[in-house]
C-alpha cells in the first residue's frame, strides 16, 4: 500500500487540487464508485435472505423482500449492516454450510474493503511537486502517505473481490433455497 512520505514535504491542499492528477483522483473516484457496486449486491444478499419464506414460482428468480431492501439502505454504517447481515443469515441458514463461508469468508472480506475504502474516502488529499505521480494523504495527526496509482488499484481491486464474494455468495444461498424449500 501508500508508503511514508518524506518528513517536513510541502504539500497543497484545497479544492479541487487533486484534479492536478486526474488519472490519480479518478481512480479515487472508481474506488466510490466500485463500493457502490458491492453496497448494492449487498443489499440484494439481505433481501433475498429476507425473502426466504416469501412465496415462489416456478420459473421465476427467487423473491427479494422489499422491506429488505429499504431495512438494509436505511442503514447507513458498515458495523451495523454486518451485524444485521450475520444475525439474518445465522437465523435463515442455520443448518447450512454456507454459515460458514458467510462468517469467515464473506463479512471478514467485506469488513477488510471497507476500511481501505474508508481511509481513501475520507481522507484530506493534496499534492506536492515532490511526489508528481501521487497524491498525498494528509492526516490531522500521524504522517503523511504517498499514494501512487498502484494503491488505488489495489483497493479498487479489493473491493471488487469482496463483491465477487458476495455475488457467488448470493448463487449459493438461491441454489441452497431452491433445494430446501
Amino acid at each position: 500500500m501508500a508508503h511514508p512520505a518524506r518528513k517536513n514535504i510541502v504539500t497543497s491542499l484545497g479544492l479541487k487540487i487533486i484534479l492536478q492528477r486526474p488519472t490519480l483522483a479518478s481512480l479515487l473516484g472508481c474506488v466510490v464508485s466500485e463500493w457502490s457496486l458491492l453496497e448494492q449486491e449487498l443489499i440484494f444478499l439481505y433481501a433475498t435472505l429476507m425473502g426466504r419464506y416469501l412465496p415462489t414460482f416456478e420459473g421465476y428468480s427467487l423473491p427479494l423482500h422489499p422491506v429488505g431492501l429499504q431495512i438494509f439502505d436505511a442503514i447507513e454504517t458498515n458495523h451495523t449492516r454486518m451485524e444485521l447481515l450475520r444475525k439474518l443469515a445465522n437465523y435463515v441458514l442455520d443448518e447450512s454450510p454456507l454459515m460458514a463461508e458467510v462468517e469467515a469468508k464473506t463479512i471478514p472480506a467485506i469488513r477488510q474493503a471497507a476500511k481501505k475504502r474508508n481511509k481513501l474516502v475520507h481522507g484530506n488529499w493534496g499534492i506536492s511537486g515532490e511526489y508528481p505521480d501521487a497524491l498525498i494523504y494528509s492526516p490531522v495527526f500521524g504522517e503523511k502517505l504517498v499514494f501512487l496509482e498502484k494503491d488505488f488499484d489495489d483497493a479498487i481491486t479489493e473491493i471488487e473481490n469482496a463483491r465477487r464474494l458476495l455475488i457467488d455468495l448470493k448463487v449459493k444461498i438461491e441454489q441452497y433455497f431452491k433445494d430446501n424449500p
